[in-house]
């Protein structure tokens, strides 16, 4: 019975959705419909509920030549686990992706159906990180397609120097770098498109000075960065990136000849 729990296919397609459900739609079934004297659009609302603290820090490194080649050293073993471990990292990044977008979903319908769409300007603000989400499983089957069975086959049976010295391409060596990048990027993507989606579900539930208003005030100001169109243009870039860095089009631009 436990063996269910452990199952691959049922952690992508059953549980990792019910979890995104049952988050989403405790995150924003609990908050009333706002009143007629609460603000209506999120320029009203963002006006009303947001302070805005800035603070500028400044830090200094210094670096040498050992310590640049310690990160070369790092960066191919990396590469090579990467290869080795490539379909269990991609079936992790599938569940949370299913999560993600289960979660946000829900909390979407939830937000509809309790009245909190007063405008259909928040529709407009949740409508851009929602799809870069979205897109986020196009970019990972791209992932999945760069790395077959044999590329990890053979990174299983060579070692690290042969594998990265021997057995590829320096045009492999190339893609393999801006692939794991794309990898971090694509996660990176989901997981701001997921915080601004929050921000706006946040910034729309605390009209209300219920028990949970203190709450829903604390979320819209710890996601408050990854608002407006500053965000918008983030997440766009972001997409692009990945898609350039995943399909190997970056890597065939910076490879000689």
């Amino acid at each position: 019975m436990t063996e269910i729990f452990f199952n691959s296919t049922m952690q992508s397609f059953v549980f990792s959705p019910l979890m995104g459900v049952i988050f989403g739609a405790l995150f924003t079934g609990l908050t009333s419909k706002p009143s007629n004297q609460a603000p209506k659009t999120v320029v009203e609302t963002r006006r009303v509920y947001i302070e805005r603290r800035y603070r500028n820090s400044r830090s200094t490194s210094n670096d040498d030549g050992g310590g640049i080649f310690a990160l070369l050293f790092l960066l191919i073993i990396v590469l090579w686990k990467y290869v080795q471990m490539a379909p269990l990292i991609h079936e992790y990044i599938q569940i949370g992706l299913v999560t993600m977008i289960a979660f946000c979903f829900s909390g979407f319908l939830m937000s509809i159906l309790r009245g909190q769409y007063t405008s259909h300007e928040w529709l407009e603000r949740v409508f851009v990180p929602f799809c870069t989400l979205a897109m986020c499983f196009p970019l990972l089957s791209l992932a999945k397609e760069a790395i077959t069975h044999d590329l990890v086959e053979l990174a299983n049976s060579s070692n690290i120097v042969e594998f990265y010295m021997d057995e590829i391409s320096e045009y492999g060596r190339y893609f393999l770098m801006f692939h794991v990048i794309g990898v971090c990027t694509l996660i990176l993507l989901a997981t701001l498109s997921t915080i601004t989606f929050v921000h706006y579900l946040a910034l729309m539930n605390q009209r209300e000075n219920g028990s949970l208003h203190y709450f829903w005030t604390w979320v819209t100001r710890v996601t408050s960065r990854l608002s407006g169109n500053g965000a918008y243009v983030i997440l766009i870039i972001l997409l692009v990136v990945t898609a350039l860095l995943l399909n190997g089009q970056i890597a065939n631009w910076v490879t000689p000849g």
